[in-house]
């Protein structure tokens, strides 16, 4: 129960700093020059190091879309070289800050769509009203178990928060306006929405995932 309370607390630390972070360059552009964007990103947790991310702008009527792909496993292996050269170019080259943040490199493309299915996507998107979903924050990380203890005879009933799963992945959504921006996260909302379903926010935000998977035409946020 000890490490479960930890690896909650850190999930919850996490949601805090991302909402806190700074705006990006590409947040900055796409907030500048477009009328609104969302983007759903997939993020492994516990440094595996794969951050994927579809985005979807408006600009009048015209719909774009953009695609962030990163997998640390996908990347090119030094050989023939000093381990420790090879470690250095690692570091210099990619990892660590490629999978932290959405940047324009050379994982970052212009995703090819039709000009109707780009417009049905924004409009089943839209019909979602996903600037009004609730996230973690609302619901927590996980479903309400309540465990009892004895501390000097008396008996302690308290809840935490627990899901049973340490090694998923997230969902984070970036809403971006003219107004603003907006940052919300979910930690596995399939298994938290099969654990404890009846939740809104986690149900529209994986409707959102399914269409978006579909016009990108993937089977997965980690793909």
């Amino acid at each position: 129960m000890r490490y479960k309370f930890i690896f909650l607390s850190f999930l919850f630390f996490y949601h805090l700093t991302t909402n806190a972070q700074e705006i990006t360059d590409l947040e900055k552009a796409l907030l500048e020059n477009c009328d609104s964007t969302i983007i759903l990103e997939g993020t492994d947790n516990f440094g595996i190091r794969r951050k994927n991310a579809f985005m979807v702008s408006k600009t009048g009527t015209n719909i774009s879309c953009y695609l962030y792909h990163f997998f640390i496993h996908e990347l090119p292996r030094f050989q023939g070289i000093p381990k420790t050269m090879a470690s250095y170019l690692e570091k210099q080259e990619t990892y660590d800050r490629y999978s932290d943040t959405l940047e324009v490199n050379r994982f970052f493309e212009i995703f090819s769509i039709d000009k109707d299915t780009a417009a049905n996507l924004w409009s089943e998107v839209s019909a979602l009203k996903p600037w009004k979903f609730k996230d973690d924050s609302t619901y927590d990380v996980g479903c309400p178990v309540k465990t009892t203890r004895t501390v000097r005879g008396d008996t302690i009933i308290t809840t935490e928060q627990s899901l049973g799963i340490m090694d998923g992945g997230s969902y984070e959504l970036t809403l971006i306006t003219k107004e603003g921006i907006k940052r919300l996260s979910y930690y596995t909302p399939e298994e938290a929405e099969k654990a404890c379903p009846g939740k809104p926010g986690r149900q529209h935000v994986i409707r959102l995932k399914e269409l978006i998977l579909t016009a990108f035409k993937k089977d997965s946020v980690f793909y």
